[in-house]
């Protein structure tokens, strides 16, 4: 929010907003912001002929609404600025743009620079970390780093994908294929130096931190299905959630994880279920169409 020239801030509904400037004007986008709040991609529930967009609903499952883009291609794998000012997404050309909580004040930060998808901001929202095949063949992804306006491009892993950032800002986690399989890698950026936290004959996918560091939630293939784990950042002591799902992300008290699970009919749902295994519960279930990637913002 502004220094200067606002005079009073109310929060609804987990959407906060200056109510007008000094000189009688009405909000600017910087002064909207996600507070507490799950955002997702999702497809066809305002007839938009397939085109998947943002939508944004309460954790306890109110308040469901689009995040109106104005974009005319789909969109995926939202992520919520720390100060929830700003939304990172993945378009279906394959370019990393940002928009401000509202939709609006829409910037392509990649364009015409390959197939980039998982965009993830840096604990202090300087930074975005995407992965993109623009330095290989088609599907074939490397991880990079760039400044929030789309500047100060630089690569940081070959062959990586879905990456996360550490809450210290010290290190990404990521998937990478090997012998066995695809596992959970975590690169220390002041370095390089790269540690790998699971491993066997699985296939695992979408880390995120805890917001203390401490552990990861991740899906995995080492069950009869994809399943919901949760790992210390040292790689010890993996347990399993009791749900079906994947791309899991913790809540900003980290006593909970939104996930994808699936719904009835075979479709994808925004599911909670808490750390410790208790406490499921399927959001947004007014429609057979599926809900993708959803992140819990600060």
């Amino acid at each position: 929010m502004r220094a200067l020239g606002w005079r009073l801030s109310t929060t609804f509904l987990g959407l906060t907003i200056a109510a007008c400037n000094a000189d009688g004007t009405g909000p600017s986008a910087d002064s909207i912001r996600l507070k507490n709040v799950i955002v997702f991609a999702s497809a066809d529930r305002d007839d938009r002929a397939g085109i998947v967009q943002l939508y944004r609903i309460q954790p306890d499952g109110s308040n469901l609404r689009p995040i109106p883009l104005g974009l005319g291609t789909s969109v995926g794998g939202p992520a919520i600025s720390p100060d929830g000012h700003h939304i990172a997404l993945s378009t279906g050309v394959g370019d990393i743009h940002v928009v401000d909580a509202d939709g609006t004040n829409d910037r392509d930060l990649t364009a015409g620079g390959g197939f980039d998808a998982w965009p993830a901001w840096s604990p202090d929202g300087t930074q975005i970390t995407f992965g993109s095949d623009r330095d290989e063949s088609f599907g074939v992804y490397d991880i990079f780093v760039m400044n929030a306006d789309g500047s100060g491009l630089r690569k940081v892993i070959s062959g990586g994908q879905t990456p996360s950032w550490s809450p210290d800002g010290a290190r990404l986690a990521f998937t990478l294929e090997d012998a066995d399989g695809r596992h959970v890698f975590a690169v220390r950026l002041a370095d390089g130096s790269v540690t790998q936290i699971t491993g066997g004959p699985y296939l695992d996918d979408t880390p995120s931190w805890s917001p203390d560091g401490s552990e990861l939630v991740f899906g995995s293939t080492r069950g009869t299905t994809n399943e919901l784990y949760i790992v210390s950042a040292d790689g010890s002591n993996i347990r399993k959630l009791p749900v079906a799902g994947g791309s899991g992300h913790w809540s900003p008290d980290g006593k909970r994880i939104v996930f994808e699970c699936g719904g009835p009919a075979g479709e994808l749902r925004v599911c909670i279920i808490r750390a410790d295994g208790t406490g499921f519960a399927m959001l947004a279930v007014d429609s057979t169409v599926s809900d993708l990637r959803p992140s819990w913002s600060p």
